[in-house]
């Protein structure tokens, strides 16, 4: 009889670390906070129908939340997304401390042309949120980054997040290649051209997390001992580069080069860029909510 007692008390033991054991797997899971195994939990409500305008330019998000019952909505703001049709949105989430990401996708199938980007808000109910802060980061489904701040529920339960003035879009000089091929041809001026004869315009690739990229403008002709730079300028979703030509120094040849410019707090959408040398001038468009990086051919 003792021994039949010691069996089934050591079995209830180990039951008991048993459900004790998944509690915590499930909380890891979920994202919930370990402090007080509150489940935090998000999911997509509503859908703005698209626009081609955005509405609230320099606000990027709103929030109203009750936090006695730990509940509330958060509305993303002019997000610029790919118009396809009759697309319907989801999103999932990732908990982890005081982050949330949220992973943006459609029911699009893979290489479906759709329309040109238009902007649409998306709202959010979440349950669970503590009072203090939380920093949002808003990705798509490829990984690009379409916003990131900060949810502070300690200051306002409700209220308006507003673009910071460091994340408008500027750009400067990066960096100029060496002269790119030691052939030459002698010219009865005295003059040689290194030319590098393809189709390619331009280069770009940019880090959507920290919303950073380059532009480089591929095969420009300069006077070899000159030190060629870019003066970038920004107009609204123009990205002007200009590529010219300092220095006192002057040789009698011509020397083909990369010229790379840094563009910094872009965000996921269309840009429209025009490099102008004193030959060229080249147009066209990138969009960083399709692609991060690409070649730009002369068509």
């Amino acid at each position: 009889m003792n021994k039949k007692l010691l069996l089934c008390g050591i079995a209830s033991l180990m039951a008991a670390f048993s459900f004790v054991a998944c509690e915590d797997d499930d909380d890891d899971n979920n994202g919930g906070d370990s402090s007080n195994n509150v489940k935090v939990e998000g999911s997509l409500v509503d859908t703005s129908d698209p626009r081609e305008n955005a509405v609230n330019k320099d606000t990027m998000a709103s929030y109203s939340f009750d936090m006695q019952k730990k509940e509330g909505t958060l509305q993303l703001l002019d997000v610029f997304r790919p118009s396809c049709p009759n697309a319907k949105y989801s999103s999932t989430f990732d908990f982890k401390n005081d982050s949330i990401k949220i992973t943006l996708s459609d029911d699009t199938p893979d290489n479906t042309v759709c329309g040109a980007p238009l902007y649409r808000d998306f709202t959010y109910k979440f349950t669970g949120l503590d009072a203090k802060k939380y920093n949002i980061s808003v990705f798509t489904k490829e990984g690009i980054s379409i916003n990131s701040f900060d949810l502070d529920l300690t200051i306002h339960s409700y209220g308006f997040i507003i673009k910071e003035e460091s994340e408008e879009l500027n750009g400067t000089f990066h960096s100029r290649s060496a002269c790119k091929n030691d052939a030459f041809e002698e010219e009865e001026d005295g003059l040689r051209s290194v030319r590098i004869n393809n189709d390619t315009i331009a280069t770009y690739s940019f880090d959507m997390e920290k919303r950073v990229g380059t532009i480089t403008a591929v095969n420009r002709l300069f006077n070899c001992c000159g030190k060629a730079v870019s003066e970038v300028s920004i107009d609204g979703d123009n990205i002007n580069i200009e590529l010219i030509e300092t220095g006192d120094e002057f040789c009698k040849c011509l020397c083909t080069f990369d010229i790379t410019s840094q563009i910094s707090g872009v965000s996921a959408q269309k840009y429209h860029v025009t490099i102008t040398d004193p030959e060229n001038t080249n147009s066209f468009d990138i969009d960083l909510s399709q692609e991060t990086s690409g070649t730009i051919i002369n068509q």
